[in-house]
């Protein structure tokens, strides 16, 4: 695990990586504290573009009071399903 990890010209809060007999994985992880802000969320939404999540796994996590027209935009622009491989970004919501 790496904290303030440079990939690509931006830079994740956090990236896990793995390397098994069976699985290997990784997960680049945005963590974003009160997300009351347009500014903000378009931030949020420029680092997450530039890690490319067409192809890599993104976990968002945000944390505290955010706003809910915020949040809805965010889970438009990424919506996810049951299978991680399929959706490549997650939001979990952590108040």
């Amino acid at each position: 695990m790496e904290r303030e990890y440079r990939h690509a010209g931006t830079t994740a809060d956090a990236f896990v990586s793995w390397k098994g007999m069976l699985l290997s994985d990784e997960v680049f992880i945005e963590i974003k504290v009160n997300l009351r802000k347009k500014s903000a969320y378009d931030r949020l939404v420029g680092q997450i573009e530039g890690l490319d999540p067409a192809r890599r796994k993104i976990l968002i996590v945000l944390v505290g009071e955010s706003d809910d027209g915020l949040v809805g935009r965010l889970k438009d622009k990424y919506p996810t399903d049951d299978d991680f491989d399929d959706s490549k970004v997650r939001i979990v919501i952590v108040r």
